[in-house]
């Protein structure tokens, strides 16, 4: 048996995940408490041994005596298979891979005191739980994040503010496909690096007023994964790189990994190695130029990304030119400390691209125009 402290996400038994699902459900739509359904809503908890403690969220529907819903935490997603609310203690049953798991608590409109969890019929932990706060509590943007297109404060512009898949989420990208709909992508997870931080999207469809509540894309217990970029071809496969590191390794064993989608991201296939090279990182679009597909990336070979390890950073572009079959590498030259390089397209075959810099000084541009063929290899 196996668990971690409160500094790490991940439980294991036996090593197998605990499959309780981490989806925190904050931003959905809360359903009104009544008087026979005062568990009714989202409960933010922690499970307690002598080695450690581990977050999870209760999504729960009370009708009556009867109660409904989902455990969530770092590792997945598992639902509630039986669940009742009687003389004020909450008795929850949830099945798993490990075994069946029995929650029991005392139960308020606010709080869930007294947890014990069994695993069966064992003593396996304790537990708490408070309820969580209602969407529109704090006011101002926390009120809106329900995925609703609304008119912004400048004149002519819309936006939305996407419901919150998990507690923490970086690194969005957007892309508007050709069968009109609109569709983003980002990570997100307990923390960035840490074990099964999610590749997660959403899809405002064509004239739709609403963007659709956020899946997962891609997810795998021990490791994280980052940094999608979407992009659609003209065969209309969408593409979608993304990083994936060890959980709370550092950046410098970071690869770039590939899934695709026939359906326009009703599904996808498992990630696929694309560029080995450790260090490997990706963040900005890919640029199609005729035949010719220029992708931008940079490599972090050393744990530390500032000071004297910022200088070992740099970028470069991947070329393909036979519609992502193979690529050609090319550094970008003096670009030491320069990352996340974003290409734009001068005239036909010249770029400019621009960088980030480690050091957050200035917005760097490449040292003079590049030709395609003139990058060096």
């Amino acid at each position: 048996m196996q668990y971690k402290s409160a500094s790490s996400p991940s439980l294991t038994i036996a090593g197998a995940a605990l499959l309780l699902p981490f989806a925190l459900r904050l931003a959905q739509t809360q359903r009104p408490s009544t008087s026979d359904g005062a568990l009714t809503g989202v409960w933010q908890c922690k499970l307690s041994r002598a080695d450690g403690e581990m977050p999870f969220t209760l999504d729960l529907a009370q009708s009556g005596d009867r109660v409904t819903g989902r455990v969530s935490s770092p590792a997945g997603e598992l639902t509630i298979a039986a669940a009742t609310l009687k003389n004020g203690v909450i008795n929850i049953q949830l099945p798993s891979p490990e075994g069946t798991y029995l929650l029991t608590a005392e139960s308020d409109k606010q709080a869930l005191t007294n947890g014990r969890v069994m695993l069966d019929g064992k003593s396996y932990g304790s537990w708490e739980g408070e309820r969580a706060p209602s969407p529109g509590r704090s006011g101002g943007v926390e009120s809106l994040k329900d995925g609703r297109v609304r008119p912004a404060s400048v004149s002519g512009l819309r936006e939305a503010y996407l419901p919150i898949a998990f507690p923490s989420s970086h690194a969005a990208n957007l892309i508007a496909m050709r069968n009109g709909d609109l569709l983003c992508t980002w990570y997100a997870g307990v923390w960035e690096g840490d074990s099964n931080v999610a590749i997660i999207m959403a899809r405002l469809h064509k004239e739709s007023g609403e963007w659709t509540p956020p899946s997962v894309v891609a997810r795998k217990q021990g490791y994280a994964f980052e940094n999608p970029v979407p992009f659609e071809p003209a065969d209309g496969v969408l593409w979608l790189f993304h990083t994936s590191q060890l959980a709370n390794a550092g950046q410098a064993n970071s690869q770039i990994f590939l899934v695709t989608s026939t359906d326009a991201g009703g599904h996808w296939t498992q990630p696929r190695l694309l560029f080995a090279q450790l260090g490997s990182f990706d963040r900005q679009r890919l640029l199609a130029s005729s035949r010719t597909w220029i992708f931008p990336t940079y490599y972090t070979p050393s744990s530390g990304i500032t000071g004297e390890d910022a200088l070992r950073n740099y970028s470069a572009i991947e070329i393909s030119t036979d519609q992502g079959l193979t690529w050609k590498e090319c550094v970008v030259p003096e670009s030491q400390g320069l990352v996340q390089p974003d290409v734009i397209e001068l005239s036909p075959g010249h770029f400019r691209a621009f960088f980030r810099s480690r050091w957050a000084d200035w917005c760097i541009q490449a040292p003079r125009e590049m030709a395609v063929p003139g990058l060096r290899p």
